[in-house]
């Protein structure tokens, strides 16, 4: 039946018309769509950052200490004087290329009661990050002068909760030359000073 083939044929005539018209507009409109999420802008701008010089020092509480001469357990014992470990240094430093800082110590006020002398020991830094450089080993005997505690320093923090543990002894170095109350009240300085 040629009429049922034409009739076929205009039906496939118009499938394949309309399948040709919606693929283009689908083509038409993600061309449209595509520009319109195409459409975009940028800027920018400049970020500046700068590393400054940072040297920090304090002590880990205010107030002093008191050292004193201890009785010994048995008559005719030697005298010896106290220790002290509560005290300690905590730092910040940033320093630049080739650049390593240290802490150094000294007394001003009085000096040590005749007889006597004392020393300071620093620790290393347990914890912290960076450089926090070295204590000098065996520590120090005070005095005017300033003398090294700790070089080496980086850039570096010890933290907030440690630091370099200072310990004091008191030494009896004459016996005969002690006059009880012949006491000293000594400032001990600290300075965190480029080398």
């Amino acid at each position: 039946s040629e009429r049922e083939n034409y009739r076929l044929q205009i039906l496939y005539w118009r499938y394949t018309v309309r399948k040709t018209i919606i693929v283009a507009l689908t083509v038409i409109l993600l061309s449209f769509g595509s520009l319109a999420f195409g459409l975009n802008d940028t800027d920018n701008h400049p970020v500046t950052m700068i590393i400054n010089e940072i040297a920090m020092m304090a002590l880990n509480s205010p107030g002093g200490i008191t050292l004193t001469t201890n009785q010994p357990l048995l008559a005719g014992g030697d005298v010896a004087g106290d220790t002290n470990s509560t005290k300690e240094l905590r730092y910040t430093s940033l320093v630049a290329v080739g650049i390593t800082r240290k802490i150094t110590a000294s007394l001003s006020g009085d000096l040590p009661p005749a007889g006597t002398s004392l020393d300071l020991e620093a620790s290393d830094v347990v914890g912290g990050t960076g450089v926090t450089g070295s204590a000098v080993v065996g520590g120090i005997t005070l005095g005017v002068g300033a003398q090294n505690i700790i070089t080496g320093i980086g850039s570096c923090a010890t933290g907030t909760a440690n630091g370099a543990v200072l310990t004091y002894t008191f030494n009896i170095d004459t016996v005969g030359d002690l006059v009880v109350g012949a006491n000293s009240n000594s400032v001990v300085n600290f300075t965190l000073t480029d080398n």
